[in-house]
């Protein structure tokens, strides 16, 4: 276990990189974790991210085998490229409210996780986003966001269901690619384009709903 000075208010860039710590306590006046901050600590099992956290650097924990729930605290409004990518026992994640945006990558081959609820506030998922979360069940994609990225979902194996809400109108290339049990989706009336190979080799498809105003 790793106890910090309460002075710290950064961790700065790689300061953790492929170490062996296993419990992180971070004083409560941390505001920056900076990229690759904990990044391929395979052994990191628990970390309590400080409310006062604003910044979330890029890759800051991917690789981080260990991890099996985060919560991001209210201050934090951009989850950066591949945060949290490969982090493959990563089950459930706490989003802010005051969240914007998530990352190219920034979920990517997260393979357990199941229990991720996107806020309203959010206006972008970034490419790669949630690709190949394996047994991510179902999504809805809340009224505020607008774009969905290239492969956002790409082999999302077990998601059975999306819903996509009324502000989005853009689903990238590849957007849900290799959904193979993706057996119903709900798309927005106000949808202006689905790109290339958007729902591409998803076998189990047979039911489309066009969400109407009235919806």
């Amino acid at each position: 276990e790793i106890t910090l000075p309460e002075s710290l208010k950064v961790i700065g860039e790689s300061a953790f990189q492929s170490s062996g710590v296993r419990n992180v306590n971070l004083p409560e006046g941390v505001t920056s974790i900076e990229a690759f901050a904990f990044a391929s600590c395979g052994w990191l099992d628990s970390i309590t991210i400080p409310e006062a956290v604003t910044n979330i650097g890029d890759y800051a924990f991917t690789g981080c085998d260990g991890l099996t729930s985060i919560t991001i605290p209210s201050g934090v409004t951009s989850i950066g490229t591949g945060v949290f990518s490969y982090c493959w026992y990563l089950n459930t994640v706490f989003l802010p409210e005051g969240l914007i945006s998530i990352g190219d990558s920034a979920f990517a081959d997260c393979r357990q996780l199941l229990n991720i609820e996107i806020p309203q506030g959010v206006t972008s998922i970034g490419d790669f986003a949630f690709r190949n979360c394996e047994r991510l069940p179902v999504m809805t994609i809340p009224e505020s966001v607008t774009s969905i990225g290239n492969s956002a979902f790409a082999d999302c194996k077990q998601m059975t269901s999306v819903t996509i809400s009324r502000g989005v109108k853009d689903i990238g290339s590849h957007a849900f690619d290799g959904c193979s049990s993706l057996a119903v989706m709900v798309l927005p009336e106000g949808l202006a384009a689905i790109e290339d190979s958007s729902f591409k080799d998803c076998a189990a498809l047979e039911n489309i709903v066009i969400m109407t105003a009235r919806s």
